[in-house]
This record gives C-alpha cells, structure tokens and sequence, in this order.
C-alpha cells in the first residue's frame, strides 16, 4: 500500500513507494487509492512496475480504465 490508502492511522510518517524504491531495487505493485492517471504516475516515474486497480472493479466489473 502507498500514503494514505487503506490502513493509514497518522501515527506515523506516510510511506510512498518512492519511499521504498530508494532502498528496495526489486519490482514494487503499488495498490490503493490510485486512479488512471496517478497510476500511469507512478510507473513513468519507475516508482513501481504495476499498479493494481482492485477496488473499484469489486462493484462494477465491468468498469473501463
């Protein structure tokens, strides 16, 4: 998970995948939170090598990106 998706308290920094490429040379799936753009975001930025889109699938399977 990245920043403030699902399971954020504020009881801590925000952890971003940015954050954890600088220590992490493998290929990192970001999830939560992220639409099209903010995806494409992040890849063209070689912050993650995918992005999963599950939640909004689960009620609309049908639901073009």
């Amino acid at each position: 998970m990245d920043g403030l998706g699902f399971g954020y308290h504020e009881k801590c920094e925000v952890f971003t995948l940015e954050m954890m490429h600088k220590v992490y040379d493998g290929n990192l799936i970001g999830n939560v939170g992220y639409d099209r753009e903010s995806g494409e975001a992040a890849v063209a930025a070689g912050n993650a090598a995918a992005i999963a889109y599950g939640r909004p699938f689960i009620g609309n399977p049908d639901l073009p990106l």
